[in-house]
């Protein structure tokens, strides 16, 4: 009975990281390449992109799980990022919430300087 929750439970994870990875590669894929790089991009070079994406954003997480007791533990790294991106995050919200209408130049320059040394 162990062995089978232990592996229902692993079943459950990878499929939900799958399907974070995919979803990841896909806003990549079709907001970033097809928007920036290849506007007339053929299904066929979007799939192949797509892959890509996929490939790198799951080399970057078994990355990042290698690095994990090198950088302190999971807890410490979540506590870093999180004070990293509250700020640059939270500036654009707090912006809209003040004023009637905020664009995307907008919410680019307030997340920005939210990230520049000194003003986050």
């Amino acid at each position: 009975m162990l062995g089978l929750m232990m592996a229902a439970m692993f079943s459950a994870t990878a499929s939900a990281i799958s399907g974070q990875i995919n979803v990841f590669a896909g806003v990549l894929t079709e907001q970033f390449y097809r928007r920036v790089f290849r506007p007339g991009a053929s299904e066929r070079n979007l799939v192949a992109a797509g892959r890509w994406f996929a490939l790198l954003i799951g080399a970057a997480l078994v990355a990042v799980a290698l690095l994990v007791p090198v950088m302190g533990g999971a807890e410490r790294i979540v506590l870093t990022l999180t004070g990293m991106l509250f700020g640059p995050l939270m500036a654009p919200t707090i912006w809209g919430l003040l004023s009637g209408r905020i664009g995307m130049a907008a919410v680019t320059a307030s997340a920005g300087l939210g990230f520049w040394p000194g003003c986050g």
